[in-house]
């Protein structure tokens, strides 16, 4: 269907306010011996690099928020109460956090939500198809669908489920009302009316937006109008003109043509004043505000009392890069994001040693030596035995672990032979996609597995490092010299220039770590040709203390626990 391009932009208005409300080793490394929430006074803009990867899409809620990152992967961070920051496993198109509830839309238009449940006499959502969802600081939520009608379900004690019939636009909820904008561009409005926020003026409007008490709206010539409790100010809109708007509870802020976003109401000109640069959608919560700049970076800024402005970031000790990313914080919990559609990145509470990343599922080994493991298991390979251990590898369908007595033993797929461990004595394992590969007690190479592309190929003499990837393994030699072999190169050795001190192996490229604390990566694999493309082979400068290739990307920790992504994940934007 095509549009005209009022029509379309019209759309995309509506749309952003709507968003208002391969298998790989772990790297290796050459061893070595419910309450409403004070405001906080410090602004806060977290930059994205600091997560690893970049939100396409935020909502503010009451003392939460969540993201949509790469693959349409939901983050979320603050209040975690109800469960309302800990998203089901699956690719959603929309999400909408609200008052310890989040929901969202999942890609065949359906919906799933998740913390607090709904009350009164319509407790869940419909079945069906929809095309936009909104839930903010009520007990309800509403959604346009398919056919531009809107439902709406949750607590409907002051009538603010009671959607009229009719064709609209868009859709917002309330903290006791709902106002759509139908398809004239005129605002309606249901619900509770104590404030006069379900009386909205006349005229033609391009996107509308409901706060806890009161509503803002932008008007055809991009003006802005509000209707509504006014005793903070938050329906006292400056003059300019607008092109996104989000009301918060008792604040309302918008994003102006030129990209400057601007607020207004409770604490706008102190704790709530939006953070400089050029902004294209943002979203207001209870006493928080999130917006995504044109360069696609994600600023929050106000309270902060149960870190709903702080995202996932952090300080980290280890981490490891697949189609997800999980991280040993400073506190030694894990932090995953990214694909979770076999609940892979579904990370579990607990104090961790190390966390590795294989083809749909993930090991973490727990400081005590226990290893645990989460998502795919249709081979087992989630399954870990009991013992105790000093290192853990996840591979393709398949894990690894280094016991205390240094031997190794494999669990999960065994296609290719991969967990059959030979009888010798390790210093370190890695897991790749149906091979695996370790250093022996002696500095050999020791690789057991599909050996058809030449990957489980043992080159000989001394080794301080080897790392398996997909279909190729490379290792460090003791000189400091990089090595890899298989993949698509029928197992002839492709030597790196340069003294290394750690390296990993991924799909199709790998990475590693100088001496001198510097990175570099090169195009391995069978899929060899694309890394330039994706941009895996450019890491940033600057000085590392670890590295983990991905799928078609990889991450990095600085010395002092930052971590830098690039490739695939890090260039995701609009």
């Amino acid at each position: 269907m095509s549009l005209s391009p009022g029509r379309s932009a019209l759309l995309l208005l509506a749309f952003c306010q709507a968003c208002s409300c391969g298998p790989k080793a772990p790297p290796t490394k050459a061893p070595v011996a419910d309450a409403e929430p004070a405001p906080d006074p410090a602004l806060r803009t977290p930059a994205d690099t600091a997560l690893g990867v970049r939100i396409f899409h935020v909502s503010a809620g009451q003392a939460h928020t969540c993201g949509l990152v790469t693959n349409n992967a939901v983050i979320c961070w603050g209040s975690n109460k109800f469960g309302e920051s800990t998203p089901p496993p699956g690719a959603l198109n929309q999400v909408s956090a609200g008052n310890g509830q989040t929901c969202g839309l999942r890609k065949d238009g359906g919906i799933a939500c998740w913390g607090r449940k709904f009350s009164g006499d319509r407790p869940g959502p419909p079945e069906g198809r929809f095309v936009q969802l909104s839930t903010v600081r009520g007990s309800h939520v509403c959604a346009l669908g398919r056919g531009s009608e809107v439902v709406c379900w949750g607590d409907n004690s002051s009538g603010a489920c009671e959607a009229p019939a009719g064709r609209f636009l868009q859709v917002s909820a309330g903290g006791g009302n709902t106002c759509g904008l139908r398809m004239d561009g005129a605002v309606i409005c249901w619900g509770r009316n104590d404030k006069g926020q379900s009386a909205p003026p006349e005229g033609r409007h391009l996107t509308v937006s409901v706060g806890l008490q009161h509503v803002c709206a932008i008007r055809h010539d991009g003006s802005v109008g509000c209707w509504g409790a006014n005793d903070d100010g938050q329906a006292s809109p400056p003059g300019g003109q607008f092109m996104a708007l989000s009301a918060g509870d008792r604040h309302t802020c918008g994003v102006k043509r030129n990209g400057a976003a601007v607020c207004w109401g409770w604490k706008a000109a102190q704790e709530l004043k939006a953070p400089a640069g050029e902004f294209i959608m943002l979203s207001s919560g209870a006493a928080h505000s999130c917006g995504m700049r044109t360069d696609g970076s994600v600023a929050c800024w106000g309270s902060d009392s149960f870190g709903d402005t702080t995202l996932p970031g952090g300080r980290y000790l280890q981490l490891s890069a697949g189609k997800h990313v999980c991280g040993v914080r400073e506190d030694r919990s894990l932090r995953c994001w990214g694909e979770n559609d076999r609940g892979q990145a579904a990370a579990p509470a607990g104090t961790f040693a190390e966390v590795s990343i294989g083809d749909g599922h993930t090991c973490a080994l727990g400081r005590q030596g226990a290893v645990s493991c989460w998502g795919d298991n249709r081979d087992g390979q989630s399954k870990p035995p009991e013992g105790r251990f000093t290192a853990v590898t996840a591979g393709g369908a398949h894990s690894c672990g280094l016991q205390a007595d240094r031997s190794v033993v494999c669990w999960g797929a065994n296609s290719q032979g991969e967990s059959q461990a030979p009888a010798e004595t390790f210093t370190q394992v890695s897991a790749g996609g149906t091979h695996t590969c370790g250093i022996t007690t002696s500095g050999r190479v020791s690789c057991w597995g599909d050996r058809r592309l030449g990957q489980a190929r043992s080159p000989s003499g001394k080794f301080l490092a080897v790392s398996a990837g997909a279909t190729f393994t490379c290792g460090i030699r003791a000189g400091g010299a990089a090595l890899c072999w298989g993949g698509d190169r029928s197992g002839q050795a492709k030597t790196v220039p340069g003294r290394f001190d750690q390296i990993s192996a991924g799909e199709a490229h790998a990475c590693g770590i100088k001496v001198d604390g510097s990175l570099a990566c090169w195009e391995v694999g069978s899929a060899a040709g694309q890394g330039a493309d994706l941009g895996v082979t450019h890491p940033p400068p600057g000085k590392f203390k670890q590295v983990s290739t991905g799928a078609d990307f990889a991450c990095a920790i600085t010395p002092s626990g930052e971590q830098r992504c690039w490739g695939v994940l890090a260039r995701q934007s609009l």
